[in-house]
């Protein structure tokens, strides 16, 4: 449904994820967060963390959450 771009990027990412293309995925994700609206870019940037979540890389989580948190801060959105 193309009135839901949300499901389509959530399906490209499971699709790249089960063909192992993980670094592709992380792109996939930086391109969305740097192009979304920035009401749907707190929604990605926790389905971003929970993504890596997955490969309990402690450094890389880390990093994202540092990430998030200037991007934010960068908007002025200090309450996110």
């Amino acid at each position: 449904n193309l009135d839901k771009p949300e499901e389509i990027y959530k399906k490209y990412i499971m699709i790249l994820t089960n063909q192992g293309a993980f670094d592709e995925v992380r792109k996939f994700y930086e391109k969305l967060i740097s192009t979304l609206s920035l009401d749907k870019s707190y929604n990605l940037w926790i389905s971003y963390i929970d993504y890596e979540i997955n490969f309990k890389n402690i450094n890389k989580i880390r990093d994202l959450f540092q990430k998030s948190i200037l991007y934010f801060k960068s908007k002025k959105m200090n309450y996110e």
